[in-house]
């Protein structure tokens, strides 16, 4: 009968031992790095080694572990949920180890675009980031591990720019009381197709004055009144910042080519000022603008048959302007040009400028073609539905433009139907280009690609799916490509002009790195 209550007793040490047994964990951790263990109401705690590794109490809740040097030990916790066991590894200061760890914590918590180097007694964590949630992950992942510089950014997202454009036609002897005094004007360079230049000096054919436009539209509204001048196009365009949009001012001509074949086609080239215009805002919100301009001419010199050739000078200049200002270029378009409208009706039919060519006053240089530019930041988060309407407004303006007068009334209609689903389409793709991040890894070994996205829109703007359909090679490109279109919480609802509920676009993403090797 004493042998029976022996028996239970060894076998509840035996299970004891063996429950444990199963609750005994390993934990690696490299020297410096504190390790956070939670707890239900502490009672006692044991380490083997306090000089490989010790513990402090923090709370009830929770015990901090310290890596201290290289080596084994173990730790036992003892709280109201009963004992844990540990088997501690302390690893030395093998900063590429602990790069490799790092990396890999970056990797779980979902964070692109950041890398990791080693130099010397520290570790570089360097990129940036989409937004504060994953600076916050980059923070929380780097916190247990000492000599680690974090220099993680939030990425700049580049501001949207309107830049305003009057195309005006005003009297000569009223261009001074709008202020434009030619003695005044700022320096551009010019330069002839033969290549050859003139800086920092100012040809009489281009001018540049620079104004505040609440201070100029007063008295620009007066002449206007007064019949002195009169405004031909005022279109809108928005860009990003740092990126070049352009406006034709003018049209398209069309000139008869004869094949070898001996088939005779027609070659259309662009007469009148095509301008390109490069905003960049700086940290001051200063905007740096770089205008050039491409004016082509008629050139009687070289005529094919009675239709005169097209000859292209460029003039350029760059300047800074605080927000709201306006710069204005004259002299652009000679009036020797309007003399041939009787000889060559088309110049009377092409866009903005047929109407001039027209102008009496204009032919007889009583009138002058004056353009303003007046640039504004709509910042980051402009309402979208605004820069859509803006976008298909200028669509429609450069749409009579490309369209020469040749063309059916059928493919007229054609290109009125397809225009906003076009304009539609490019909106997203700067929408998209603005959330954009380069994964810092890839640029650096200068991978490059065009990543293509398929999206579904519904009619609200809401994306309800997006796919990679095409890749570019490189898992991290097309993963940053992806998260770019998802990124974005809600895009522009569709314009009235587009009458289905859900749209499919296919956007392309591209990758271009600049890095160069040394």
């Amino acid at each position: 009968m004493k042998l029976k209550p022996l028996f239970l007793t060894i076998c509840l040490i035996v299970l004891a031992a063996g429950e444990a047994a199963a609750l005994t964990q390993n934990a690696q951790l490299v020297v410096n790095e504190l390790k956070v263990f939670p707890v239900y109401k502490l009672k006692r705690v044991a380490v083997g080694d306090p000089a490989i590794a010790d513990v402090t109490v923090l709370s009830e809740r929770e015990l901090m572990l310290i890596a201290k040097k290289a080596g084994a030990t173990s730790l036992i916790i003892w709280d109201e949920a009963g004992q844990r066991s540990f088997n501690i590894t302390v690893i030395g200061k093998d900063l590429e180890k602990i790069a490799q760890r790092i990396r890999g914590l970056l990797i779980s918590s979902d964070i692109r675009g950041v890398r990791v180097k080693t130099e010397e007694d520290n570790i570089y964590v360097m990129g940036e980031v989409l937004n504060q949630r994953e600076l916050d992950k980059v923070k929380d992942a780097l916190a247990p591990f000492a000599n680690v510089v974090n220099l993680v950014n939030l990425k700049e997202r580049q501001p949207l720019v309107e830049i305003d454009i009057d195309v005006l036609e005003v009297s000569c002897d009223d261009l001074k009381n709008l202020g434009l005094d030619w003695s005044n004007s700022l320096p551009v360079k010019y330069s002839e197709p033969t290549g050859s230049s003139i800086d920092g000096k100012t040809p009489k054919l281009w001018k540049v004055f620079r104004w505040d436009r609440t201070t100029i539209d007063a008295r620009l509204n007066f002449l206007i009144t007064e019949g002195k001048a009169r405004t031909l196009a005022n279109p809108k365009l928005i860009t990003l910042s740092g990126k070049e949009a352009s406006f034709l001012v003018g049209g398209e001509v069309g000139y008869p080519v004869v094949e070898t074949e001996g088939r005779s086609s027609v070659q259309w080239k662009d007469y009148g000022v095509n301008l390109k215009i490069n905003p960049s805002v700086n940290s001051k919100n200063e905007i740096n603008v770089k205008i050039k301009a491409e004016v082509s001419g008629l050139d009687e010199a070289n005529k094919v048959g009675d239709i005169p050739a097209l000859k292209k000078r460029e003039v350029e200049t760059e300047l800074f302007l605080n927000e709201g200002e306006t710069i204005f270029l004259a002299g652009l378009i000679k009036n020797e040009d309007s003399r041939n409208v009787d000889r060559l009706p088309w110049l009377s039919r092409i866009p903005v400028l047929g109407e001039l060519f027209k102008s009496t006053q204009f032919k007889d240089k009583r009138t002058e073609l004056v353009i303003s530019l007046t640039p504004r930041i709509i910042g980051e988060r402009a309402d979208l539905q605004y820069i859509a309407g803006e976008m298909l407004k200028q669509e429609a303006i450069l749409a009579t433009q490309r369209r020469p007068p040749a063309y059916s009334e059928e493919e007229e209609e054609e290109e009125e139907e397809s225009s906003p689903f076009a304009y539609y389409s490019s909106m997203v793709e700067t929408i998209i280009a603005s959330r954009v991040a380069y994964p810092a890894q890839a640029q650096e070994a200068q991978q490059e690609g065009t990543v293509k996205i398929d999206l579904h829109l519904l009619s609200n703007g809401r994306l309800k799916e997006a796919s990679i359909r095409e890749s570019s090679g490189y898992s991290s490109l097309d993963e940053a490509a992806l998260s770019a279109v998802q990124d974005v919480a809600a895009y522009p609802s569709f314009p009235s002009q587009i009458t289905q509920k859900e749209l499919r676009l296919s956007v392309p993403v591209v990758f271009k790195s600049y890095v160069k090797n040394e």
